[in-house]
């Protein structure tokens, strides 16, 4: 059995190792559970490597469910976040992005 608050702990321990800001060994075990940087740096993604971990640890009871197993939670792409809209003109035509060829 899963035991989410003992590896939170754990985690953070890691975490909290040295001088206070041990991000690394914690970036490593979020990229390979497939979790990007969250805005507020890697300590919080402690919180989403335990999530994704105890989603692994305890699967669907169901072996003939037909719920679609989950991604680890992450950030949206840069596509679709609300500060970068499209650019467009005076009368509402979009603007080709310059940096996109």
């Amino acid at each position: 059995m899963f035991d989410a608050d003992a590896r939170k702990a754990e985690l953070q321990a890691i975490y909290d190792e040295g001088d206070g800001g041990n991000w690394a060994p914690i970036k490593e075990i979020a990229t390979g559970l497939g979790i990007t940087k969250p805005e507020d740096g890697w300590e919080a993604a402690i919180a989403l490597i335990v999530e994704a971990e105890a989603r692994q640890a305890n699967p669907p009871n169901d072996a003939n469910s037909t719920t679609e197993i989950q991604k680890p939670v992450s950030q949206p792409p840069p596509e679709i976040t609300p500060w970068r809209k499209p650019r467009t003109d005076l009368y509402g035509n979009r603007i080709p992005s310059p940096w996109q060829s």
